[in-house]
């Protein structure tokens, strides 16, 4: 579905759960934002290149 609703446009997708980024086409570049315990509030809001490594809405 993501693949339709992207030609000609551009699409933004979020989940929590790591598992489809391995459904996505080539053509989709992946970002994550990660959790820091140095941090106050434990979540930096810094938008990192790349798919992400770990979930961690539970651990949150």
């Amino acid at each position: 579905m993501l693949g339709a609703l992207s030609r000609g446009s551009r699409v933004l997708a979020t989940t929590h759960d790591v598992e489809p980024q391995s459904l996505l086409p080539e053509r989709f570049g992946m970002c994550h934002f990660t959790a820091n315990p140095e941090v106050a509030g434990f979540f930096e809001f810094r938008l990192r290149p790349g798919p992400c490594a770990e979930g961690n809405a539970l651990r949150m």
